[in-house]
């Protein structure tokens, strides 16, 4: 394992539309290294067609919305196969639109939202025990925030996500369910000019990790290679931005092919780990992504070259394995220990 020191060097890029100076930083983390996973063989069922991947318990379950049974659970360490369940629809234990990014771990199974329907929480024990399933809470959110993106729950009352585009002018969206009072916190990025500000919803789209005390959520971007993480009031603790494109636009629209920087965001008490493409689109299907470890306070960790294509992953923070998933392999998961690397 090689070992570097720590350095965060400014670096200043200049606004196109005359505005403000934007301070960048080139993070170097301590630990930089290359590591192996072990395949382990199932049945050919994995899809990855905007699939995600939640790990609860001694149970593995992957998320992916267009197959025959979104949910399909492994039990391990061994990944065994136990099953599937859960099909597209518009009844009550139907799935209308249900989006996998969104795929959580829940006291009694997993937590996803559905665009149409809110926050459903699934109880795998009717599952594992009856080969059923039940939805044994359901939490409907008002009109307006049926498209939320990005969108997740801080603590047993308040919903976050990315408000609709050009709904309004806050980078994301609080709805209370107790209190039923919507409202919205964060300034957008000053990276781009503000004749941009129509694009700024997708420009700086993300996915979100809340810390499991809940004292802090952390938010990566798709487009931009930034993130910050927030208090649970919505204050800004850290923001780092350390790259951003060149090339993007074509006229008032994004340019086709750009550079996704961050994919799945995990998380434990200690750290934030991030899966870091630093690939135009049109080329992740065979990209070998990075694996981002960083602390709570924003500090850089490690920075862990994979070995496989892997497009979202879940961590057991006992045994320090992460359980992941490939691009285009069909019968396996993967596994990476990172017990050395983080002792």
């Amino acid at each position: 394992m090689m070992k570097i020191i720590l350095l965060l060097l400014p670096v200043l890029f200049l606004n196109i539309n005359n505005g403000p100076l934007q301070k960048l930083e080139r993070i170097e983390f301590p630990i930089v290294d290359n590591i192996s996973s072990v395949g382990i063989q199932v049945p050919p069922i994995i899809f990855t067609q905007r699939s995600e991947v939640v790990l609860t318990g001694e149970y593995f379950i992957v998320i992916e919305p267009h197959a025959e049974k979104i949910f399909s659970v492994f039990k391990l360490p061994d990944c065994t196969y136990l099953g599937g369940f859960g099909k597209l629809g518009r009844g009550p234990l139907e799935f209308h639109y249900p989006d996998a990014w969104t795929a959580t771990r829940s006291p009694d199974g997993i937590k996803i939202f559905d665009v149409n329907k809110g926050l459903l929480y699934i109880d795998l024990n009717d599952f594992l025990f009856n080969k059923t399933y039940s939805i044994n809470k359901h939490i409907r959110l008002p009109g307006e925030l049926y498209p939320l993106n990005d969108a997740f729950q801080l603590n047993d009352s308040i919903i976050c996500g990315i408000p609709y585009a050009g709904f309004v002018d806050k980078a994301y969206a609080r709805y209370n369910i107790r209190s039923l009072k919507l409202d919205y916190f964060g300034e957008y990025p000053s990276l781009y000019p503000e004749i941009r500000e129509k694009l700024f919803w997708l420009i700086y789209g993300r996915r979100s990790t809340v810390k499991p005390d809940e004292s802090k959520f952390a938010s990566f971007c798709w487009q931009v290679k930034m993130f910050r993480i927030y208090r649970n009031d919505g204050t800004l603790e850290k923001e780092v931005v350390m790259e951003k494109q060149r090339d993007f636009f074509d006229g008032e629209w994004i340019r086709m092919n750009p550079i996704k920087y961050y994919g799945a965001i995990k998380s434990t008490d200690n750290y934030i780990y991030a899966l870091c493409e630093n690939e135009r689109t049109h080329n992740l299907l065979e990209n070998i992504p990075t694996l981002e470890i960083w602390d709570w306070k924003g500090n850089p960790i490690a920075c862990l070259k994979l070995d496989k294509s892997i497009c979202t992953f879940d961590i057991d923070e006992a045994s320090m394995k992460i359980y992941c998933i490939d691009r285009q392999i069909t019968d396996k998961i993967f596994v990476y220990d990172l017990c050395k690397v983080l002792e």
